[in-house]
Order: structure tokens, then sequence, then C-alpha cells
């Protein structure tokens, strides 16, 4: 689940994501977005195509964390 961090990409990811401490922690800094509904998904992947500071500001919340952990 990690690795697309480690290129700074924003991941989105499904409801079910509790047995996995990364994904909590990531959902919280802003970093991943869980999504559970397709009008949920296509209203995200607009603000990142529309908004380019979005994105940066996901990656770079990616980056911070893989950092901190290697």
């Amino acid at each position: 689940m990690l690795e697309p961090a480690t290129f700074g990409v924003p991941i989105v990811i499904g409801p079910n994501y509790f047995k996995f401490n990364e994904a909590i922690e990531l959902i919280k800094e802003e970093a991943f977005f869980s999504v559970d509904k397709s009008r949920k998904l296509s209203v995200l992947l607009k603000m990142f195509f529309s908004e380019k500071q979005n994105r940066i500001s996901a990656s770079g919340k990616l980056l911070i964390y893989v950092v901190g952990k290697t």
C-alpha cells in the first residue's frame, strides 16, 4: 500500500482500512483518502485534477511520512 507513497502519489483507498496502521495514520494526516461511493471518488478526483495545490500538499505529506519511517 505504501509503494506509491514513496513516489509522492496521492492514494485513494476504500473504507476497509482499519487493520492497517499506516492507512489510519495517513488518513488522519490527509495524505490518504478513503472513499466509499463513486460520487465521493468523482469529487476527489476532480479536486486533484483541478487544484494542483491539493495534489502537492498530499504528496508532501506522504513523502514526509515515508522518509520518517526509513
